[in-house]
C-alpha cells in the first residue's frame, strides 16, 4: 500500500491544498518504508487528487481537507484520513503502519 501524507518541511499539514509537499510512503504489514517527497502542483480545485493517483497512492493522510477534494479521492478509490492530530511526518507514517494514527479535528472547513 502507497500512501501520500500531506506536509509542511517535516510536520503534517493542516491543509492538504496548501501544503508544500507529499511524503510517500510504502506501508508493508507494521512497516513504513520512505519512498520521495513530491511538490504539489499551484492549488486548483481538483488539481491535486488528480495529480496524486498518478502516483498510484492507496490513501492520503492530512490535518484538514475540503469536501470536494474528499469526493475527487473517493472516485479515484484513494482512502482519505483526515483531520489528524499535528506531529512529524515519519511518527505518522509509522503510526498509520501500526494502526495508531491519532484522529483529532479537522482543520478545514470547506
Amino acid at each position: 500500500m502507497k500512501v501520500a501524507i500531506a506536509a509542511e518541511g517535516k510536520e503534517l499539514s493542516g491543509h492538504f491544498g496548501h501544503c508544500s509537499s507529499f511524503h510517500i510512503y510504502e506501508i508493508n504489514g507494521k512497516e513504513a518504508k520512505f519512498l520521495e517527497s513530491v511538490t504539489p502542483p499551484p492549488h486548483e480545485p481538483g488539481l491535486i487528487p488528480q495529480w496524486l493517483s498518478g502516483y498510484k497512492v492507496d490513501a492520503v493522510i492530512t490535518g484538514g481537507m475540503g469536501r470536494k477534494a474528499k469526493e475527487i479521492f473517493e472516485e479515484k478509490r484513494i482512502k482519505v484520513y483526515d483531520g489528524i492530530e499535528p506531529g512529524p511526518i515519519e511518527s505518522i507514517a509509522k503510526d498509520f503502519a501500526k494502526g495508531e494514527l491519532k484522529k483529532g479535528t479537522s482543520t478545514c472547513d470547506h
